[in-house]
Parts: C-alpha cells; structure tokens; sequence
C-alpha cells in the first residue's frame, strides 16, 4: 500500500454508507454498541456519513456488564441522549439457552457467541 492515505479512505467509507443509505431511501441507522473497538468504528463511520441526529445506538448488556466504554463512544460522537437506547439481553439469551440445554455442553465460549447473535 505505497500510496495509502487515511483520510481518503475514511473519506471513501463516509461517501459509500452515505450513498448506500441514499439509494435505499434511508436517513437514519439504528447500531448495537458494545464499547469494543468494532462498535466504537462502525457507529464513528455512520455518524461521519449521516450525522449524529440520525445514529440511533442501542446498549445490550448482558446482566449487570458496565456499558461505560459504549456510552464513552457515543458521547465522543456527539449522538442526542435522546437516541440512546438500551436492552438487556440477558432474558433472550437464558431462553436461547433452556432451548438448547440438551445439547454440547454450555460453556463460556458458547455463551459468547449467543450472546452475539441475541
């Protein structure tokens, strides 16, 4: 990548969001947050494309997990409060898990990756 700019590409990322929502008749995005860092750039893109007032994040902690760093990413956006939502999980993923309860064993790695998909 000899001649790789940063800002260009983020320019370029910016632009095809932007175009992708126009062409599908989109203003707004709803996005779960985490607080990793792949949350922290998908919203940081969607808010350089369409602005803060049109970034709806949406915090889904699982039991009592700390949403600081989510809410960290979102302040640093300039997102209204008032497009802040939050829904705990944890209920969806103990049903998801009772379903399969018959199944492999329900580790740890397991419990992750319901929650990901929850």
């Amino acid at each position: 990548m000899k001649n790789f700019s940063p800002s260009t590409a983020l320019e370029n990322i910016s632009l095809f969001i932007k175009e992708t929502f126009v062409k599908s008749h989109k203003t707004q995005a709803v996005i779960a947050v985490s607080g990793g860092i792949d949350s922290a750039v998908a919203i940081s893109l969607l808010v350089k494309a369409l602005g803060p007032h049109a970034v709806f994040p949406v915090f889904l902690p699982y039991g009592d997990q700390d949403m600081r760093d989510a809410e960290k990413i979102v302040e640093w956006n300039q997102i209204p409060e008032k497009n802040w939502r939050e829904i705990h999980i944890q209920p969806a993923v103990e049903a998801l898990q009772s379903l399969l309860a018959d199944e492999k064993k329900q580790d740890a790695v397991r419990l992750g990756n319901m929650m990901a998909r929850v």
